[in-house]
């Protein structure tokens, strides 16, 4: 497996492939999004490719080791969607108020309509930055063996800390982790868990290479490629991915999505702005 950027990607046809669900990064950024579980249910994360520039929500579904049941067998690869069902077969009336948070969770995260939504949320929290044992994408992660351990003090306004992991399958190598994930104690806090395994999913992924290549034109929907070529500048063409705090330098030199076709050899040449950041 390749371990320098772009990951054995082919960095001239990246339109093809850079910010989707199979781009891989190593260097992530992490923020703590929320949870519902009682003694089994899922944390959710947000997760930020510096590698990909993918951003997207993740969730580990499973159970705390004190549950009496094999993880396997209670929960299988199900979507954190289905741990409120679960949660109230196991627990029984007393999961009310965990099913509360659960469906203002939900209504929080569908309201996240585009990946500015979610890294602009995700700069409210604590994000931390994480280099992974190898690089990922969204896609190989989804299906992975994970964890979390930690505890949540429910105090207003408290400080939780959380330890994540993810590994190829039960006892395999590690993708990343241990990684400490801060939780500030703002957002939705239901019952903790002292420590879940299970499995890792993907609740949503969004493209910032295509996002942030458009600006919005006067005050209706109506949307543009960014400009291609700038006159009097330098460089001479709109480079969009600098919002992105992080990201990997050669991504930030980029011109907007669609444009390097327009630019000649004098004004972008991708081969030796990789090979610059080599």
């Amino acid at each position: 497996m390749a371990m320098s950027f772009p990951f054995g990607q082919d960095w001239t046809s990246r339109d093809r492939w850079l910010a989707g669900p199979n781009a891989k990064s190593r260097r992530w950024t992490i923020s703590y999004e929320g949870n519902f579980s009682l003694g089994c249910g899922y944390h959710s994360f947000i997760f930020l490719g510096f590698d990909s520039l993918s951003i997207g929500i993740v969730s580990l579904s499973g159970c705390s080791p004190s549950v009496g049941f094999p993880v396997g067998r209670l929960l299988g690869r199900l979507k954190p969607s289905h741990a409120r069902r679960i949660e109230h077969t196991w627990e029984g009336s007393e999961t009310l108020r965990g099913v509360d948070g659960h469906f203002d969770l939900q209504r929080i995260q569908a309201g996240y309509g585009s990946g500015m939504a979610l890294y602009a949320k995700m700069q409210e929290a604590i994000p931390q930055r994480m280099i992974a044992a190898e690089p990922f994408s969204f896609n190989d992660l989804a299906g992975q063996t994970g964890a979390v351990s930690g505890a949540e003090v429910e105090v207003i306004a408290s400080d939780s800390l959380y330890y994540i992991e993810a590994t190829r399958g039960l006892g395999g190598p590690f993708i990343f982790g241990p990684q400490h994930i801060a939780n500030s104690g703002g957002g939705l806090v239901s019952a903790s868990i002292g420590g879940l395994v299970g499995w890792w999913s993907i609740e949503s992924c969004f493209n910032l290479y295509t996002e942030l290549s458009r600006r919005t034109l006067y005050d209706d929907d109506i949307s543009e490629i960014g400009e291609c070529i700038r006159q009097d500048s330098f460089p001479a063409y709109d480079q969009p991915y600098r919002q992105i705090h992080g990201a990997h330098p050669a991504i930030q030199e980029l011109p907007p999505f669609g444009c390097a076709s327009d630019l000649s050899a004098d004004l972008f040449d991708p081969a030796s702005v990789l090979q610059q950041y080599q």
